[in-house]
């Protein structure tokens, strides 16, 4: 059993195939300091950039098979037709479309009358577009510009459809049914549930936070003027201090999200560090609205006040790493 390694960060440029070594920064910690240099190649690997090319998969595939994870960043509507196909997982998903398909966008906003346009690549709330088929023949969007939500008016829906893709490349974007959210404190929310693979290299549940939007937004960001607190409270809140229905409902939310990264192991990729967006509606059904797969933001943590989840949110992708390696 090896009980000793090395924690080594580098970039892909500084990967030395041949000799199987890699330039990077090693960190010593009885120092508590980095030191550039030319080291071993790492039993596993950790991706935390953005994205990574298909050709660097596969380089990465070759050195050392499948000891990596987080690299193959999948979007909004693979995560539709991954899901979609699966009857314990289908029900937590909204309808979704591809937007550019106008006669299939039409059929879905004509049967459940309201439709959210989202890219199937974006994040923080960006450019996205909510549509409502009004009575009688009328249809409304709202969007949001700089702080403030904007609604237009249109009377056909060739006008609407063509406003919205002449003010977005539609090719890049999705239509998915707009859920009637549940209202927490009177304000729009959606919950962001972080799961991630640790020392045992099995999923865990690390922490759950509630994401308020803020005053007439649509969209419940933090960067768009919302607010956050761990939902453990705001459930507390929802329940009127009824632990027992709040422990439930949090019970639920947790068996989902496991639910789902395991299904997500069977896909072909390997994850260890997600960031699930979930959300209640009226009837407090559950539903996965995202899934944040290209190094998830754990600053959340951070705004909902809790220090600890944090740092466990941040440290934990290393300890997976380190089983990966065969630390065990």
């Amino acid at each position: 059993m090896m009980r000793w390694g090395l924690v080594v960060a580098f970039t892909f440029e500084g990967i030395m195939d041949e000799d199987l070594k890699v330039i990077g920064y090693a960190y010593h910690p009885e120092t508590n300091s980095w030191r550039r240099g030319i080291y071993a190649f790492p039993g596993a690997v950790y991706i935390r950039r953005a994205h990574i090319r298909l050709k660097s998969y596969h380089r990465l595939e070759k050195l050392i098979g499948a000891n990596f994870f987080n690299a193959y960043a999948f979007n909004k509507w693979e995560m539709w037709q991954w899901f979609s196909k699966t009857d314990v997982l289908s029900s937590h998903l909204p309808e979704t479309v591809l937007a550019s398909e106008e006669k299939e966008v039409k059929e879905l906003l004509d049967r459940v009358e309201q439709v959210i346009f989202k890219p199937y690549k974006g994040y923080r709330g960006n450019g996205i577009y909510k549509v409502e088929k009004m009575e009688p023949a009328a249809y409304t969007v709202k969007y949001l510009a700089e702080e403030c939500s904007v609604v237009e008016t249109f009377t056909t829906w060739e006008e609407l459809y063509r406003y919205i893709s002449q003010s977005q490349d539609l090719q890049g974007y999705i239509a998915q049914h707009s859920i009637s959210l549940l209202k927490f404190s009177g304000r729009l929310s959606d919950i962001r549930i972080i799961a991630q693979k640790g020392k045992k290299g099995t999923w865990q549940i690390q922490g759950m936070v509630t994401r308020y939007a803020g005053p007439e937004n649509f969209v419940s960001n933090i960067s768009r003027g919302g607010s956050a607190e761990l939902t453990r409270e705001s459930l507390l809140k929802l329940y009127e201090g009824n632990e027992r229905k709040a422990a439930e409902k949090y019970q639920d939310l947790e068996a989902m999200a496991l639910l789902i990264c395991e299904h997500l192991d069977k896909v072909g990729f390997c994850y260890g560090n997600l960031g699930l967006d979930v959300a209640m509606d009226e009837q407090e059904n559950l539903w996965l609205l995202e899934i944040n797969n290209i190094y998830p933001d754990h600053t959340i943590a951070l705004d909902a006040d809790d220090d600890s989840l944090y740092h466990l949110a941040m440290s934990t992708p290393l300890l997976y790493t380190k089983w990966l390696s065969g630390f065990r």
